[in-house]
């Protein structure tokens, strides 16, 4: 990758500022650091700067969390904001809100392609009738489990749980401690720390009759409907049954990628990047367990433009690069991920043995609540978990006491 796409994420957000001779610059930034990612998008930028040696593209990017909002609330405030920003579908409510990501209309044309992604792809990038993302990727999530562990507990290693009873049967039976009594080896495993937490919450939320933390349209909290509460009691059983606690903002801690953990729920590219070295072939994907109704999570990633970027026709030609078929192709051979394209459904299909069971996640799945308040709303939700993990609040109390806290955003909007 030239110097001009180069970054560690730590810097502060900048943008073009002009040309420079003949050359645009635009700054591209990334929501997310993980390393598999980052090497897809220098291939991609790589192949926009050939495409346009008249322009430069800077790269950034940002943990997801909080330094990340920081980031770019700061550079929104400052004018210095990315002209592209590649961010999670639950930024469209409150950034759409304030006026900083750009509706996108005037500048599709039919070499875009609009009509080749999936439908569900183009509403969850749309809002009031106006589209501000380009979807690039889905971010279903799918049950996963060790089979090689499942072999050494007696189980059988093509039949996994149904249900949340069968769930709570196995997790138990995997549970290994050594002779001091510590866990060693836990059966269901989930973070319980960082960010994602509220995500888990979701999964359970849904499959226990609850169609999310809250109505995005009426700004009605659902997190503390008996369901969800319910879904909140039964994670915390799992995890005082000898669960291992970790923190979702360090990978290395993921008992699972570690062999760890015998069962988990994450996106298709973590099963990916799980799948190598001691575990390669031990993991499966298997159909994901339910208790009164299927569910799962999946949110997508888009293109965003900048409403305030001084070069927006340049930042349009980056989007429709990064979102084009050849594109998408190098994001998906890369990460082995699912294609929000039509057009690349049967290759995708005829490579992948899970891809049926990956393209029926997506199309289920839900993501976020569209909402101004998102972002905070999940934060607040984690520190509530985080309290029933660690043994500080008992669930009802935790949920009851965070729907208080997001009730008062929703009445400031």
């Amino acid at each position: 990758l030239s110097a001009s796409c180069s970054g560690s994420g730590n810097e502060d957000l900048i943008t073009s500022e002009g040309t420079t001779g003949e050359k645009t610059k635009i700054v591209f930034f990334r929501c997310g650091t993980e390393e598999i990612k980052t090497e897809a998008f220098k291939k991609m930028l790589d192949a926009f700067e050939e495409k346009y040696p008249n322009i430069t593209v800077e790269y950034q990017d940002a943990p997801w969390g909080d330094d990340l909002e920081t980031k770019l609330n700061t550079g929104y405030a400052s004018g210095t904001a990315p002209d592209v920003i590649n961010n999670a579908l639950a930024s469209i409510g409150l950034r759409v809100g304030l006026g900083q990501y750009g509706a996108l209309d005037e500048y599709v044309t039919e070499e875009t392609g609009l009509d080749d992604f999936y439908e569900s792809a183009i509403e969850a990038g749309s809002l009031n009738g106006k589209l501000y993302g380009i979807a690039t990727f889905a971010d279903a999530r799918m049950f996963m489990y060790n089979k090689d562990l499942f072999e050494k507990a007696g189980l059988d290693p093509n039949k996994t749980p149904s249900s949340w009873e069968e769930l709570k049967e196995y997790h138990e039976k995997l549970i290994v401690k050594d002779d001091s009594g510590n866990v060693i080896q836990t059966g269901f495993s989930f973070p319980t720390s960082g960010h994602g937490l509220e995500q888990w919450l979701m999964i359970f939320g849904m499959q226990n009759g609850v169609p999310s933390l809250l109505d995005d349209e009426t700004n009605e909290i659902l997190f503390t409907r008996p369901e969800t509460v319910e879904a909140m009691e039964f994670l915390s059983e799992l995890n005082e049954m000898g669960g291992i606690m970790w923190d979702s903002t360090k990978t290395d801690t993921n008992p699972f990628a570690s062999g760890k953990s015998a069962m988990t729920i994450n996106s298709e590219n973590e099963f990916h990047s799980f799948n190598v070295g001691d575990l390669e072939g031990k993991l499966a994907m298997a159909p994901m367990f339910s208790n009164k109704e299927d569910g799962t999570f999946c949110g997508m990633h888009f293109m965003f433009m900048n409403a305030q970027s001084k070069h927006k026709d340049e930042a349009w030609k980056l989007i429709e690069h990064l979102t084009s078929e050849e594109m998408l192709k190098v994001w998906c051979d890369t990460l082995g991920t699912t294609p929000l394209r039509k057009s690349m459904r049967d290759d995708y299909m005829a490579s992948n043995p899970n891809g049926e069971l990956i393209l029926k996640s997506v199309e289920t799945g839900k993501g976020l609540p569209r909402v101004p308040y998102s972002a905070t709303m999940s934060s607040i939700l984690v520190d509530a978990m985080e309290k029933v993990y660690y043994g500080e609040a008992e669930p009802k109390a935790a949920l009851e006491e965070a729907a208080v806290k997001v009730q008062a955003e929703i009445d400031n909007q």
